[in-house]
């Protein structure tokens, strides 16, 4: 449920298990690619997530680290009862900007932990399933289980505000379109929520196994399985579609430009409204690797490799 690379306050902060050394995080500078700090662990890193002046990881031996952004010195340490399976950050509160909130939620067993950037616990909530994924909005905690249940949590205090029963993919988290939250059923189809009430608000089937869902700002990017990349509307209407002839990693978007880092080592930029590519580059990330992940900040590309193992910086303009 974390990704492998989170980008805060200039800082690309980036975990790696190699085979061999130990598992480690890595900081590196956005506007130079310098590294600034590293920190190494006992065990694997699993999930990253960023408060506002603190790194939150999580490692496979059911610990929560929390580590000063500035300089990487562990603050606090919170061994957890169950192995640690996610770790996500709520949203800003109203009316602070994005990238300042303060509090991060891990998802151990069947439980979810609210924790303060000192490491304190803010709330403690039991679901009846494990969780698999979360999605934090604006004013809901989005959550779905291997029950088929997807659960919504009062961010500050955790209780349960609704819950449904609806069969989703466990493996395909939920994106949030325009006050819209959508889930995959692992049915090649697509189901819009009311956040408020849980209510069906859209049903669409795309035609194809769905690998995965994105925010594109208010559209709905959705990554398939046969290396097809749609976007839908954010009442779920199709917009376009790009076939690629090898795999890509998850889709970002800036200034009216759709980024996509593609397995044979390219970057392709799209329009955003018609999916015409207006331009490409190469990225070397090394031998036999392929890209996994990638985010933009401002006309910063960061990619991940499927391994891991390295992290590259492309500018784009």
């Amino acid at each position: 449920m974390s990704p492998a690379v989170e980008v805060a306050g200039g800082l690309v902060v980036a975990r790696t298990n190699p085979l061999a050394g130990a598992p480690m995080l890595t900081a590196i500078d956005s506007a130079n690619g310098a590294q600034r700090w590293m920190a190494r662990f006992a065990a694997p890193v699993e999930s990253v997530a960023v408060l506002a002046g603190t790194v939150v990881a999580s490692t496979s031996d059911a610990v929560v680290h929390g580590l000063a952004i500035g300089n990487g010195v562990t603050l606090w340490e919170r061994p957890l009862s169950a192995p640690v399976c996610g770790v996500t950050v709520l949203a800003a509160p109203a009316g602070e900007p994005e990238g300042q909130s303060n509090t991060a939620v891990v998802a151990a067993g069947n439980s979810l932990t609210a924790i303060d950037a000192a490491g304190s616990t803010v709330w403690v909530a039991r679901l009846g399933h494990q969780p698999v994924w979360m999605l934090p909005t604006s004013a809901t905690l989005m959550v779905g289980t291997t029950g088929d249940t997807v659960v919504a949590l009062d961010p500050r205090t955790g209780r349960t505000r609704w819950w449904i029963r609806h069969r989703i993919d466990p493996s395909i988290g939920g994106a949030e379109v325009a006050g819209v939250v959508w889930i995959a059923d692992g049915q090649r189809r697509l189901v819009g929520l009311d956040p408020s009430t849980g209510a069906a608000l859209h049903v669409v089937d795309v035609g194809d196994a769905v690998l995965d869902l994105h925010r594109l700002g208010h559209r709905l990017a959705v990554r398939t399985v046969s290396a097809a990349l749609l976007v839908l509307g954010a009442n779920g209407a199709p917009r376009w579609k790009v076939q690629f002839s090898a795999g890509f990693s998850a889709p970002c978007v800036v200034d009216g430009v759709v980024v996509v880092a593609v397995a044979d080592g390219s970057l392709r930029m799209l329009s955003a409204r018609t999916g015409a590519e207006l331009h490409h580059v190469v990225v070397d990330l090394g031998a036999a690797r392929t890209p996994d992940t990638l985010w933009m900040d401002d006309a910063l590309v960061i990619v991940t490799a499927t391994d891991g193992a390295a992290v590259g910086l492309q500018r784009v303009g």
